[in-house]
């Protein structure tokens, strides 16, 4: 479905997101420890304060 790959080669276009603030103008600056958990089940049995 695309022309010839050696005439024209394909590109990455990359788009800044200004931000009001320059605080964000420099991220990952400072390391920080995150851990995401993602449980595959949940028992909601035992739980009154939460619904189904």
């Amino acid at each position: 479905p695309f022309e010839d790959c050696a005439l024209h080669a394909p590109t990455v276009e990359v788009d800044e997101f200004l931000q009001d603030s320059s605080k964000f103008a420099q991220p990952y600056r400072v390391y920080r420890n995150h851990i995401y958990i993602y449980p595959k089940h949940l028992k909601y049995d035992s739980q009154k304060s939460f619904a189904k």
